[in-house]
């Protein structure tokens, strides 16, 4: 299921000029700028593109910048926080289609249907299939959007009690 859930964030992302969601993280990745802005920008996109998996073109390149900034005392915090968060998301995957079959399911159905629609369905027939997936109470949103925008905002109201230490 990793190798399916890397095809799938590899379709978001996209790798030159194929990104679902329209935002080139492969262009926004430029190792060799150095501005402050940059090397932000480019430790997001190297976490992205490694949470995309070694079939994505820059895998090695976002790896290796992920590591070289692990050890600076002045950032450490980001890629230690995207090195857990890449182990955290993959066995969370790996978890829930173990235990939920249905999940599984729609994991391998949404990666079958991004496999064989290189030329892309409309636009919002992929967002539905993602949203089946990873936020299904956001099915139907768009052409329901007053009546469900409420409820789901209502669903996933906190209360905050406490400062986080």
């Amino acid at each position: 299921m990793k190798n399916k859930f890397q095809k799938i964030i590899k379709h978001l992302i996209g790798t030159n000029h194929n990104s679902l969601v329209k935002i080139n993280i492969s262009t926004q990745f430029d190792p060799a700028d150095i501005t402050a802005e940059a090397v932000l920008r480019n430790l997001n996109s190297a976490f992205l593109i490694t949470l995309a998996g070694e079939s994505h073109t820059l895998y090695e390149e976002a790896r290796q910048y992920l590591d070289i900034f692990k050890d600076r005392e002045d950032l450490s915090d980001i890629p230690n926080f995207f090195n857990y968060g890449l182990d955290l998301i993959v066995s969370e995957i790996e978890r829930l289609c173990s235990s939920d079959k249905d999940f599984e399911q729609k994991l391998s159905r949404l990666n079958e249907f991004l496999e064989d629609n290189d030329k892309m369905s409309s636009r919002m027939e992929v967002i539905e299939h993602i949203r089946s997936v990873f936020f299904p109470e956001g099915l139907d949103i768009c052409q329901n959007r007053e009546e469900k925008i409420p409820k789901l905002r209502e669903r996933r109201k906190i209360n905050i009690t406490k400062l986080n230490p």
